[in-house]
């Protein structure tokens, strides 16, 4: 049996449904009738192309959402996103950091104080 063509519409559609809702990639792949490893492929493209792309607030928000929401790594949050690990980090820091109490922002302000020296220093965790 040969392969079907795909238009441009339900791939993008397919992509933008894994890539930004809680939906798994086999249940997008269900959903749309595909298989999983082209959902893949096809994010992997976009995920490049988005590499080098200024994101706007608004996305950034929906990333740190869901990983706070699904309670997930960092490194899960990069595979589903395509966005490097450090850039999480770095927004989950920063939008977090705004939504925090002043004594939670100076409890974390030390503390990445002492995980920096300690990493200087070659030690890492917490006292």
């Amino acid at each position: 049996m040969g392969r079907r063509k795909i238009s441009t519409d339900l791939k993008n559609k397919a992509v933008k449904e894994y890539m930004f809702t809680t939906k798994t990639l086999k249940e997008v792949a269900k959903e749309y009738n595909v298989s999983p490893d082209s959902i893949r492929k096809w994010a992997e493209k976009e995920k490049s192309a988005m590499a080098r792309t200024s994101y706007p607030l608004d996305f950034k928000k929906k990333v740190v959402k869901w990983k706070t929401e699904n309670n997930a790594t960092i490194l899960a949050t990069h595979k589903r996103f395509g966005i490097s690990t450090n850039t999480i980090l770095n927004w989950c820091d920063t939008i977090l950091y705004c939504n925090k109490t002043k004594k939670e922002e100076k409890k974390q302000e030390k503390t990445v104080a002492f995980i920096k020296v300690n990493a200087i220093n070659g030690y890492w965790g917490y006292a």
